[in-house]
């Protein structure tokens, strides 16, 4: 009876954890680029591939211009030069979310000069949130020059000179 029952909840961790990695594949293009952009800035501070998690369905499109809130995961597998979501890796459930912010006008499936923020999700708090609203106000209608943006290359500049935080 113990053996059944270890048998079915670890059936059942394994369809939680495939059963995100199975949205990843009904993602649109443009949604799959920001997450690419999002495990990209993860990567840079862990020593292990981050996985897609979620896309809550708060991500706001305007036109041209889109802000995505992405949650990555760790998983097992060591990091790479893959920077997509990669099936064969499963999820180290031992290690906190990763919650991403990515925004930018976009072409297509194309970020221009987008800005991706990655921090483990505790370290989310109302002032971080509200540094993410302030980088991403400016690409919106009213908002200012697109040209003050901080772009993924500078925004990655920044945090190294700062120190940056590991998320392995």
């Amino acid at each position: 009876m113990t053996r059944l029952l270890v048998l079915v909840l670890a059936c059942g961790a394994l369809l939680i954890s495939t059963e995100a990695q199975e949205d990843y594949h009904t993602l649109s293009d443009l949604v799959k680029s920001g997450v690419r952009l999002a495990i990209i800035a993860a990567n840079e501070n862990s020593n292990y591939h981050m996985n897609f998690f979620s896309v809550p369905l708060n991500k706001k499109v305007v036109t041209d211009f889109i802000t995505l809130r992405i949650f990555l995961k760790p998983t097992t597998c060591a990091k790479s030069n893959v920077v997509a979501h990669r099936d064969e890796c499963p999820f180290d459930n031992s290690k906190p979310y990763i919650n991403c912010v990515v925004c930018s006008k976009f072409t297509d499936v194309t970020f221009n000069e987008p800005f991706v923020d990655c921090k483990t999700n505790e370290l989310v708090d109302q002032a971080h949130q509200n540094y993410r609203k302030k980088h991403c106000r400016v690409y919106l209608p009213g908002g200012t020059n697109i040209h003050t943006s901080v772009s993924f290359g500078i925004r990655r500049t920044r945090n190294q000179a700062r120190g940056s935080q590991e998320f392995s």
